[in-house]
């Protein structure tokens, strides 16, 4: 993983090798290059706040009420609504960065997803997938349809 993160290999290679992405993470916030608000956004991308209506569990930072009455009033069904609400353009957030990157990031934060999703709602099953179009990268997860 590291050896994509060309910056961060450019500070280990002046600090030596036990230089680590702490170090980096300790290095690029003192020397104001990442602001402290890029990242509280990456950790709460990796762990979201949920919101729960009406039994559905949306993303936070996705929920809008508009969309939700859209697709409540055309009778699109819970799961359905969890899947287009909770839809993330990963490659959208982090644009002009190698594909590999995007991917590696995306597969990152459907690790975390998963987990947070498992231990908030235990009693759920939720499906996470990672959809790759072409050179677009997303994100999504709703609860499994129960038959």
């Amino acid at each position: 993983m590291n050896s994509n993160l060309i910056d961060y290999q450019k500070w280990k290679d002046l600090n030596g090798e036990d230089f680590s992405l702490f170090d980096y993470l300790r290095g690029s916030l003192a020397s104001g290059e990442c602001s402290p608000d890029i990242v509280v956004s990456f950790a709460r991308l990796l762990f979201p706040e949920f919101l729960e209506k009406e039994g559905m569990i949306f993303l936070k930072e996705q929920f809008s009420q508009e969309k939700f009455d859209q697709f409540r009033s055309q009778g699109m069904e819970p799961s359905k609504i969890e899947y287009w609400i909770n839809l993330l353009a990963v490659s959208d957030l982090i644009t002009s960065l190698p594909d590999s990157f995007v991917k590696e990031l995306t597969l990152n934060i459907k690790r975390s997803w998963e987990t947070c999703l498992a231990e908030s709602y235990p009693k759920k099953i939720f499906n996470v997938e990672l959809i790759q179009d072409d050179d677009d990268m997303f994100l999504v997860f709703n609860q499994a349809s129960r038959k």
